[in-house]
């Protein structure tokens, strides 16, 4: 099982960053070249469903990205990867919502755009373009 993990740091302003990941050992192991102070692991869970989680996450919050390329985040922080998946927001909002239920309104998510996808598949024609259209309106209304 895979671990997925939410981490907050700071860039070298100073400023919050978030970033979602996922490991198969620890978040300490993964990061052991950084001090226990230069981030705080807002969760950390083994999750079957992990990297299907992770890659809704990035997918959903890619207008949020805090950096541009892997040289943007290795010269504003202290990571050394994961620009696709480090934000300038608390994307989860955990401060508002308990870790279940962010995961399960991820999981809706991947849920609604399953739900779009087959339904985008399965129709043609000048209503099923109007029914897309209205499909993906209400994906971005989450």
């Amino acid at each position: 099982m895979t671990t997925l993990y939410y981490l907050e740091t700071q860039d070298f302003k100073g400023n919050s960053v978030y970033k979602i990941g996922i490991t198969t050992g620890t978040v300490a192991f993964r990061y052991q070249k950084l001090d226990d102070s230069d981030y705080k692991i807002l969760f950390e869970k083994k999750l079957e469903d992990a990297c299907t989680l992770e890659g809704v996450i990035k997918d959903r919050f890619i207008d949020k990205l805090a950096f541009t390329s892997k040289r943007n985040i290795t010269e504003n922080t202290k990571l050394d990867s994961g620009y696709t998946e480090t934000f300038n927001t608390d994307v989860l909002e955990l401060d508002t919502y308990s870790l279940e239920d962010a995961l399960n309104r991820i999981r809706n998510i991947k849920n609604i755009s399953d739900i779009i996808e087959t339904s985008r598949k399965n129709i043609t024609g000048v209503k099923g373009a109007i029914f897309r259209s209205a499909l993906t309106v209400a994906k971005y209304i989450q």
